[in-house]
């Protein structure tokens, strides 16, 4: 199964970049095994093309909900996110919209999608790392998820 893990966000605003942290140390432990790991500051419809070939997709992204703890981690299916709602811009759909307007074009996207959320509460301090503690303690712990999940 060709597998892909998409570490998403912006280092350059704090706790933001935590997907891409993420992705990096992911991609350090796994080198050479068969899973590709990738990173984007893109979002939108340009995610189509980052998962086309792909059998099986995880993306790790920042999320900032106030629900949770910054630094907790939890995992979220495609039907999770909710309705794909409009097509408007390719800059300001979702995920899933995005994988279904990928779908009606005929681009070969991966069914099996999961999400690696991780809440963050800085997200508009230029810096390039994560500002918050508990964010920046959850990379070790989504990394060792990662590879249960993986194996």
């Amino acid at each position: 199964m060709k597998t892909l893990v998409l570490g998403m966000g912006n280092t350059l605003l704090a706790d933001d970049g935590v997907g891409i942290y993420i992705a990096r140390e992911l991609g350090r432990r796994l080198q050479g095994q068969e899973v590709d790991v990738k990173e984007t500051q893109l979002a939108g419809f340009y995610l189509a093309e980052l998962l086309e070939g792909y059998d099986r997709a995880i993306i790790v992204d920042s999320v900032r909900t106030g629900r949770s703890a910054p630094g907790t981690l939890q995992w979220l299916t495609v039907d999770d996110l909710g309705e794909p709602g409009s097509f408007l811009s390719a800059h300001h759909i979702g995920l899933r919209a995005a994988l279904d307007l990928a779908r009606r074009m005929g681009i070969a996207v991966p069914q099996l999608v999961e999400v690696l959320t991780v809440e963050v509460a800085d997200t508009e301090t230029f810096v390039e790392q994560c500002t918050t503690p508990a964010v920046r303690q959850a990379i070790p712990q989504a990394v060792e998820q990662l590879l249960s999940r993986l194996s």
